[in-house]
This record gives structure tokens, C-alpha cells and sequence, in this order.
């Protein structure tokens, strides 16, 4: 590998650099899609990205899609509003 290629991989290794050059990614119009790629493209990027990513959220829906599938079920209400419905109570509701 070239010499320039590792000053620049020791130069992203300083975490308030790397910081610095995510914050502005972030503050960009595809700032999410832009983290989201960076994060599984290196591992170097991969902290700091999801971090950023997982730091402001509009809604908790990101976070409850990464509860196993047979947890809860996406559907959409009357209104098209998704709605986050239990398989397992549901189930114990009919029982009942």
C-alpha cells in the first residue's frame, strides 16, 4: 500500500476528527443515508456513525424494529398510521 494510504488511515483515528467529519455528514440533506453507508463500510466509521445516527430518533419505531421479529408486528390502522401490534397478546386475548 502506498505511504499516503496509512497517514491518512492514522489521520482518521483521532476520534475529535473523525467526530468533526461526522457531525458535518449529519448536518447534510442525505446525512442519514450518508452515515448509514459509512457505517458498514469501514469499521474505523462504524461507532462513531451509528452513534450519531442513534442520537436523535423522530419516533421509538427504529428502535422497536430491532426487537425480534415474533415480538411485534407492523400494520397499518384504519387512518394508514402504523401501528405496532403484539402476536403474542394477541394470541392470549383469544384465549381468554
Amino acid at each position: 500500500m502506498p505511504d499516503n494510504y496509512a497517514t491518512v488511515h492514522r489521520c482518521l483515528k483521532i476520534p475529535e476528527l473523525l467526530a468533526m467529519i461526522i457531525e458535518k455528514i449529519y448536518e447534510d440533506d442525505d446525512g442519514n443515508k450518508t452515515l448509514a453507508t459509512l457505517a458498514r463500510t469501514a469499521h474505523l466509521f462504524e461507532d462513531a456513525a451509528l452513534d450519531k445516527l442513534w442520537s436523535t430518533q423522530q419516533t421509538i419505531v427504529p428502535l422497536v424494529r430491532c426487537f425480534p421479529s415474533e415480538t411485534l408486528e407492523e400494520t397499518c390502522d384504519e387512518y394508514g398510521d402504523s401501528v405496532l401490534v403484539s402476536p403474542m397478546l394477541s394470541s392470549l386475548c383469544k384465549l381468554v
